[in-house]
């Protein structure tokens, strides 16, 4: 773990960031691997995990007619229906939009010189999320003499607004994103706005905007678990990083209370440093046994609101200044 323990003395001399980034290790009793992979990163993937999501296919052809009127000439609906990438759910898409839309000439009520639509969905059903969709209209194409369905090979679902990841045990999760310029231009955060949607802790599923992952923005996700101590960091690219320990920018001035004795206070603002750690300042008299100063603790939130706590010791108890802080991850 990357601490630093200072002296009282240390404080006032040295202008130091109290934690440098961490590597993988421990930090506090989150243990951080960075191990797991989210299937984010650029629209291919994007695309190729939507389809490997998705359980169930569905596809209407029909016509809406003057008076709202919906006449269907196809509505299979594929059960239990599996893909392993993108292209082959376009490939059925064209196959069933084909097969399908030929009906418009088997019946006598289609109104063949008006438009015709073409809807398909693809369902993630287990977890409760329409993950991919395409809206086409058509026009019958008149050729010697008769109508026939124009090209439809150029089908493609288009994915949803939002994309699940299933994630068990999650707790909350907050996505900061930025431009390619490093600008923060949003921040999700399941902990201040449960309707963000980023987490959906009851089906366990990271909900994330399909705008955000398909490579066009940087990003910085954690995701946590509180009852198992998980906490994980999200990078663009769908991989897991190591997290950052959050920094400090501190003052220290000296105070003499009323017995004359001379106190030396730590003012300490949380600047920097990834969302979600609680953090406790610890002190040492051998470097060997610590004892967790529990009344001086804050929370850094990462982006919104900085923490701030101070700590006082007086002249007399100078021998026992070693400090160290480290962090907690709980949710609000």
């Amino acid at each position: 773990m990357n601490t630093l323990r200072l002296t009282i003395a240390a404080f006032v001399a040295a202008l130091v960031a109290l934690f440098a980034p961490h590597a993988e290790g421990q930090t506090g009793n989150i243990v951080i691997i960075p191990t797991n992979t989210l299937a984010y990163g650029s629209s291919q993937i994007v695309a190729d995990h939507t389809a490997q999501v998705t359980d169930q296919f569905w596809l209407d052809v029909y016509q809406v007619w003057t008076n709202g009127y919906r006449v269907y000439y196809g509505q299979p609906r594929l059960l239990n229906q599996s893909f392993t990438k993108m292209s082959d759910m376009n490939a059925l898409l064209v196959q069933l939009a084909e097969q399908y839309s030929t009906n418009i000439f088997t019946t006598t009520n289609a109104h063949l010189n008006e438009k015709f639509i073409i809807f398909a969905t693809a369902e993630d059903i287990k977890d409760y999320y329409t993950v991919a969709s395409c809206y086409h209209e058509f026009s019958l194409v008149m050729s010697n003499g008769q109508y026939r369905v124009p090209d439809l090979s150029s089908l493609s679902m288009e994915v949803a607004q939002t994309i699940p990841y299933e994630y068990s045990n999650i707790d909350w999760a907050v996505m900061q994103v930025y431009d390619l310029q490093s600008n923060l231009v949003d921040v999700l955060d399941s902990r201040l706005d449960p309707s963000s949607g980023i987490a959906d802790v009851p089906d366990q599923v990271l909900a994330l905007p399909s705008a955000y992952i398909t490579g066009q923005n940087l990003l910085r996700m954690v995701v946590v678990s509180d009852d198992t101590h998980s906490y994980k960091v999200y990078g663009a690219r769908g991989a897991q990083i190591p997290a950052i320990m959050s920094t400090m920018q501190y003052s220290t001035n000296l105070v003499v209370d009323a017995e004359g004795r001379t106190n030396q206070v730590m003012n300490i603002r949380v600047n920097f440093g990834d969302v979600g750690q609680n953090l406790y300042l610890w002190r040492s008299s051998d470097l060997l046994h610590w004892t967790n100063l529990m009344a001086h603790q804050t929370y850094y939130s990462g982006f919104d609101i900085p923490g701030y706590f101070s700590y006082s010791e007086t002249n007399d108890l100078k021998s026992n200044g070693f400090f160290e802080f480290k962090d907690i991850v709980t949710p609000y």
